[in-house]
């Protein structure tokens, strides 16, 4: 994702991660996990700490780094949110058929009805 992409759903982002991020208590925390999670949508080749805050206009190696390995939050009830809300934006998915091309299988897609996800349990038919 580029800068202009992710400007265009900022608004979008900052909306989403407004209930996700809450369980982290203090608004430090909140506001680097915003920038985080800004800098692993943001296009590069590595995702660790110093390359992920050059890519962020706000990025701060120093408080990115105490957010991800030395703060006392608990990530449970982050995941538990996020777990929430994938299921209701999923069940909010019309029923229908899902196709995404099995890339290692030449000439052959993945079939899923229902609104399930394609998945190894998806059927297989050949696609020529």
């Amino acid at each position: 994702m580029t800068n202009a992409q992710l400007g265009k759903c900022r608004k979008r982002l900052e909306h989403f991660l407004t209930d996700l991020v809450e369980p982290l208590g203090r608004s430090e925390r909140r506001h680097w996990a915003d920038v985080y999670v800004r800098g692993l949508l943001l296009d590069g080749k590595r995702k660790s700490i110093e390359p992920l805050a050059a890519r962020v206009p706000d990025g701060n190696v120093q408080a990115l780094q105490q957010l991800v390995g030395q703060s006392p939050w608990d990530w449970l009830p982050v995941w538990e949110r996020l777990a929430q809300r994938m299921t209701a934006e999923l069940a909010r998915t019309p029923p229908g058929w899902w196709m995404t091309p099995a890339s290692r299988n030449r000439g052959r897609i993945r079939w899923a009805w229902n609104g399930s996800i394609p998945g190894p349990w998806a059927k297989s038919a050949t696609a020529k």
